[in-house]
């Protein structure tokens, strides 16, 4: 990933899709926790999730940070509270609510000044005047305002969203195959990263990374 998109840096939207169950937000975690130490006292991360618990989240968050597994965790809590704050997990803000609007994520922004935002699940994000939408135009329309506050506020915005039914049991995954928008969606993005999984014997444990869209080589940042 550092050698095909390079760093992150503002007005950046990416996108990570896969199927149900596949690791989503592992993968997420892994790579946030790994943003989330080079950051500076002051400096956060805003994860928007209105796809599982929170305390699911948190949990994968202490996995990665702490490189351990569920039972060692919670054997020794106090010990793996006091090491994930040591390593700067307390600068990775979830924000659990079942209905997020998209005028939240804009108050936030201005209020925490955050380095990153993730939003899991992005799709289901509300804004003003949906409801008169079809969900294609809606989509496009979401996906559009994710861009321009990625470039207003200068910060990179990671979306999250489901693969389609045709995504099922395939290890490379291809852009077309993201839930419901198809041209809407790709078209904002400057980068998609599908997570294929496949259901043969000897490989079902194993994931598959496609950066299936790629628009970050060339792009020059000092951090």
């Amino acid at each position: 990933l550092q050698d095909s998109l390079g760093s992150l840096q503002g007005g950046i939207l990416g996108h990570v899709f896969a199927r149900p169950n596949t690791g989503k937000t592992s993968f997420l975690a892994d790579q946030i926790t790994g943003f989330a130490r080079q950051l500076g006292q002051d400096e956060c991360v805003i994860w928007y999730n209105n796809e599982e618990r929170g305390k699911k989240v948190q949990l994968r968050l202490y996995n990665a940070m702490l490189d351990a597994s569920d039972d060692h965790i919670q054997r020794n809590v106090d010990r793996a509270i006091e090491e994930f704050e040591k390593r700067n997990g307390r600068a990775i803000h979830i924000l659990d609510s079942g209905i997020i609007q998209f005028t939240d994520i804009v108050e936030h922004i201005k209020e925490f000044n955050p380095r990153l935002i993730v939003i899991d699940q992005a799709d289901k994000v509300h804004f003003r005047g949906m409801s008169n939408l079809d969900l294609p135009i809606k989509l496009k329309e979401l996906y559009k305002h994710y861009r321009e506050i990625a470039k207003e506020f200068d910060i990179p915005i990671i979306t999250v969203g489901q693969a389609s039914s045709e995504a099922e049991g395939r290890k490379w995954l291809r852009p077309d195959w993201m839930d419901y928008s198809k041209t809407g969606k790709y078209a904002e993005m400057d980068f998609i990263i599908g997570l294929g999984k496949s259901h043969d014997e000897g490989e079902m444990n194993l994931r598959f990374l496609n950066i299936c869209k790629n628009k970050m080589r060339g792009i020059e940042t000092p951090h």
